[in-house]
């Protein structure tokens, strides 16, 4: 029953700027273990890890999404997530092994998209960036002679 699994987040894959990492979290709400299969549009571009594995019942699976370092993030890059019923006891080898035998379609099929969180501070402009050095050499230098003024009095 695919309600049992919940995938978090349901659409878009948020990706951290600095680290150039998000994360899917698929939990299992019920009594039986699943198995799962996540590929990508652009495997070249993403690290999934791992991208094959099984979720134990009322366990929960992280997997990383890494991008790699020349990577231009599009919202046109897709992330597919299957969910299929499996005996989580068979283990993951057995799970491989399901996957290219069976021909039984995943309880839930999710396509997923992936965006570039926004920085929380914004990059200054050139010229802002110039006034902010050009206050702060000030700062520094009337720091500079409050701090002589007081060793000469």
């Amino acid at each position: 029953m695919g309600e049992e699994i919940l995938i978090d987040p349901e659409s878009t894959i948020s990706i951290d700027p600095v680290s150039r990492r998000g994360e899917i979290v698929m939990n299992n709400q019920g009594m039986v273990g699943k198995g799962y299969k996540i590929k990508t549009t652009k495997p070249d571009d993403y690290t999934v890890k791992p991208n094959i594995g099984i979720i134990h019942p009322l366990q929960k699976s992280v997997i990383e999404i890494i991008v790699q370092p020349k990577t231009k993030i599009s919202s046109e890059h897709k992330f597919l997530i299957e969910v299929y019923n499996f005996d989580w006891r068979r283990g993951a080898e057995k799970f491989k092994e399901f996957l290219k035998e069976t021909k039984e379609p995943p309880i839930i099929k999710r396509m997923l998209s992936i965006k570039l969180n926004e920085p929380i501070i914004k990059e200054f402009n050139f010229k802002s960036k110039k006034v902010y050095e050009i206050v702060c050499l000030v700062i520094i230098f009337i720091q500079f002679l409050l701090l002589v003024y007081k060793m000469l009095s």
